[in-house]
C-alpha cells in the first residue's frame, strides 16, 4: 500500500527528537494510566511509530508482558527496533500493513493505536484485522486527535504563507480525518459490545521553542515540501509559529494543551 505519510530517515530521528518526547510520550503515559495491564497480558502496538506506546508499556508494567509493535514505515520500525536493542527478547516488531497484521487471532489481551487511525485509508478493514487479533475478553484501546489546537492552526497558516496550500493542508490532516465522529459506530458494528469514550488532555511541551519547532517540522512530511522552497522558509515559518503562539511561551519553551478522544472497545 502507498503510504504518503512516510517519513525519510533525517526525518524519522527529529520525529524521535521532537514529535515523541513533546507529544507521543506524554500521550502514551496519559493513556497507559488508565489501564493495569497484567504481567501475563499480551500486547499490541499498532502504528507504533518508533515504538513510544510499546517502550512505555515496558517502563510502566515491567519485562514480562509481551509486547509487538506494527508499523507500515519500515524506517520507523528500524528506528523501534535500534532503541530496544539493549533488550532483547523484550520486543517483538514488524513491518506490514494494517490490513493484514502477521500475528495469530486472538493472540492479544491489548491492542493499543495510538494516533494512528487517522491515517488508515480504510478504516473498516483495518478495525476488523485488530478485532481479530484480539483475545476474547481483551480491551482495543484508540486515541485520535481530536480539534487541532492553536499551535497547529498556526503551523497550518505559515504553510500556506511560506509554502503551498498543499502544505498547509497536510498541517492539519491528522485532525480531519472523520474517525472520532465514526469509531464508536464501526466498532460495535464489527462487534464489541461495549465502547467507551473520553477526552484526554494532555500538556505538549516544545522546550526552546525556536529550534524545537524546527525539529517539529523537519520530524514531519512537511519537510520536503518546506525544504524544496529556499533556504529561508523553515525560518520563516518558525518565526510565524512563534508569533502566533507568543502567549503558550513559558521562559523559552512553548507550552500548550493538546486534547485527544480516546475509544476504548471491549466484548461487554
Amino acid at each position: 500500500m502507498n503510504n504518503r505519510y512516510r517519513l525519510t530517515e533525517h526525518a524519522v530521528e527529529a520525529y524521535e527528537a521532537e514529535k515523541v518526547s513533546s507529544i507521543f510520550a506524554p500521550l502514551a503515559e496519559a493513556t497507559l494510566a488508565r489501564f493495569a495491564i497484567d504481567r501475563a497480558d499480551r500486547c499490541l502496538d499498532v502504528a507504533c511509530g518508533t515504538g513510544i506506546m510499546a517502550r512505555t508499556i515496558r517502563s510502566r508494567f515491567g519485562p514480562s508482558v509481551a509486547i509487538t509493535g506494527v508499523d507500515l514505515n519500515d524506517i520507523m520500525i528500524a528506528k523501534a527496533r535500534d532503541m530496544t536493542d539493549d533488550l532483547p527478547g523484550c520486543f517483538d516488531w514488524h513491518v506490514c500493513d494494517v490490513t493484514d497484521i502477521p500475528v495469530p487471532t486472538c493472540g492479544f489481551d491489548y491492542v493499543f493505536c495510538q494516533q494512528g487511525v487517522q491515517y488508515f485509508p480504510d478504516v473498516p478493514n483495518a478495525l476488523a484485522e485488530m478485532r481479530r487479533v484480539l483475545a476474547t475478553g481483551g480491551k482495543m484501546v484508540l486515541t485520535v486527535w481530536a480539534s487541532p489546537n492553536d499551535y497547529f492552526l498556526a503551523q497550518s497558516a505559515a504553510m500556506k504563507k511560506f509554502v503551498s496550500r498543499e502544505a498547509a493542508e497536510k498541517a492539519l490532516a491528522p485532525f480531519a480525518s472523520p474517525a472520532a465522529r465514526e469509531l464508536p459506530d464501526l466498532l460495535k458494528h464489527i462487534g464489541f459490545g461495549q465502547v467507551a469514550a473520553e477526552k484526554v488532555t494532555i500538556e505538549r511541551v516544545i522546550a526552546d521553542a525556536e529550534n524545537g519547532i524546527r525539529k517539529d517540522v523537519l520530524g514531519s512530511p512537511l519537510r520536503p515540501m518546506v525544504e524544496e522552497k529556499n533556504p529561508h522558509t523553515l525560518t520563516e515559518v518558525v518565526a510565524h509559529i512563534l508569533s502566533k503562539c507568543a502567549g503558550y511561551m513559558r521562559n523559552g519553551d512553548l507550552i500548550i494543551p493538546q486534547t485527544s478522544e480516546m475509544f476504548v472497545a471491549s466484548d461487554r
